[in-house]
């Protein structure tokens, strides 16, 4: 009998950590999972999300533009953190018209679809940048402000 309850007392000690340690990992879990369904992303971010689409696409592809289309901010912190949730990132083939819009919504790919137009205006190749020549991403921009 001397012997059983301090093994109860110790069996209750040990398992009750384990127990706090399963409900901070679920709440730490439940914290990303939040995260990541409100995800904002720097501009790089949301290139590098999206360029392995655009080359689906076509492998000639190069960036055309980004443009954060959030609305869901009061006007004075619009993009003041340098990430942002919803993008429209536009690829292209230089010196054509062809054109693939890449739209992205807290952190996923939402959209991606060919909206090559018509006529016979090309896009020049000046309009393109390559990923390469990007050097800084929006947040560092911010702080050099």
């Amino acid at each position: 009998m001397k012997i059983i309850i301090p093994v109860v007392i110790l069996s209750l000690i040990s398992f009750g950590p384990v127990e706090e340690a399963s409900d901070s990992s679920l709440k730490s879990f439940k914290e990303n999972l939040e995260l990541f369904e409100n995800q904002e992303l720097s501009l790089k971010q949301a290139i590098d999300l999206t360029y392995s689409s655009a080359l689906e696409w076509d492998e000639n592809a190069q960036i055309l533009q980004a443009v954060n289309i959030d609305l869901d901010k009061p006007r004075k912190s619009i993009g003041s953190n340098g990430k942002r949730k919803y993008w429209n990132i536009s690829f292209g083939v230089p010196e054509t018209n062809k054109l693939f819009l890449v739209t992205i919504h807290e952190g996923k790919i939402n959209q991606a679809q060919d909206v090559t137009r018509k006529g016979d205006s090309p896009y020049p190749k000046k309009e393109f940048t390559n990923l390469e020549d990007i050097n800084y991403d929006s947040p560092k921009l911010l702080k050099k402000l």
